[in-house]
Order: C-alpha cells, then sequence, then structure tokens
C-alpha cells in the first residue's frame, strides 16, 4: 500500500511537469511568433523607407543632385 502510494506521487509529480513543460512551451511559441511578426514588420518598414530613399536618389528629388538643382 505504501508503494503504491510513491508511486502515485511520482505519477503525479510527473503529470505535472509534464503540464507545465507543455505551457512554458506554450508560451515560448506565442512570444516567439509575437517578436517575429513585429520584427517583420519593423524590417518591412525600414525597407520601404530604403526604396523610398534610393527612389528619390535615383530621380533626383534627393541627394547630389537635388543640392546641385537648389543652388547648393
Amino acid at each position: 500500500m505504501i508503494r503504491r502510494s510513491k508511486n502515485n506521487r511520482r505519477s503525479q509529480a510527473m503529470v505535472e511537469y509534464v503540464v507545465m513543460v507543455a505551457m512554458v512551451a506554450g508560451l515560448a511559441v506565442k512570444v516567439s511568433t509575437t517578436f517575429q511578426s513585429s520584427l517583420e514588420a519593423a524590417f518591412n518598414e525600414c525597407a520601404n523607407q530604403i526604396t523610398v530613399n534610393l527612389t528619390d536618389v535615383l530621380t533626383g528629388k534627393a541627394g547630389p543632385a537635388a543640392r546641385n538643382q537648389q543652388g547648393g
């Protein structure tokens, strides 16, 4: 009877451990997904800004060509 009680406690502890690990893994996935999406949004914004700046330079709206047109 005592041995069965110890085994039950071990089983209960193992179940609690597995549930805890699953919860932590789920939280890690959620944090990772949120971080990834925010990082992706920041990257896209940066890429858009670089594209706008390069387009301005290539069309003469910014950079040395624009300064020359303004007389500077």
